[in-house]
């Protein structure tokens, strides 16, 4: 049992090497990168979410909006750059008609509305432990910073007392 647990951690270290060996030779292609999320309905959730933060949309018109706006888009091979905005006026006048028994204005300009389905303003809004955001992620890798001192520290006295204990074994045998 001891020698499969102990080949399973030595795999482990193994695997962690490769990740690690794979993730140095990664590069990223920025502008290829945000063209392929610009090509999808991606941050559609990001929609949803502003209209209920910003504009006190309830979160089932909202999310159903963003849900038929997607479904429209995708039927009609439309993008968020290019699906037209009456589309979308349109869309949250059924869905609040449906949901509210009231059909309402969209509360977005088509400025806002493309703005908030824009990757960059999912990275921008994003906060919080492990958001895009740039305060969050500085933030975050401050606190690793912090955490991998502390197991650093914890690791060498781990080491030290260990090392103590083996010369106190070897002592003790020796007197045997």
């Amino acid at each position: 049992m001891l020698e499969d647990n102990a080949k399973v951690f030595s795999l482990a270290v193994s695997m962690l090497a490769l990740t690690t060996q794979a993730f140095s030779m990664l590069r990223i292609n920025k502008e290829r990168a945000l063209e392929e999320l610009e090509n999808d309905w991606t941050c559609t959730m990001a929609l949803a979410e502003a209209l209920q933060m910003h504009y006190q949309v309830p979160f089932r018109v909202g999310h159903n909006f963003a849900s038929d706006v997607v479904s429209k888009g995708r039927k009609n091979g439309w993008l968020p750059k290019n699906i037209p905005f009456e589309t979308v006026r349109k869309s949250y006048e059924e869905i609040t008609e449906k949901l509210e028994g009231k059909s309402q204005h969209l509360p977005l300009s088509e400025q806002e509305f493309r703005g908030y389905l824009a990757p960059e303003n999912v990275v921008r809004s994003r906060v919080g432990t492990g958001a895009p955001s740039p305060t969050s992620t500085s933030k975050n890798l401050v606190s690793i910073a912090k955490q991998l001192e502390q197991d650093e520290l914890w690791l060498n006295k781990k080491k030290k007392d260990l090392s103590e204990a083996a010369i106190k074994l070897d002592a003790e045998f020796s007197k045997l």
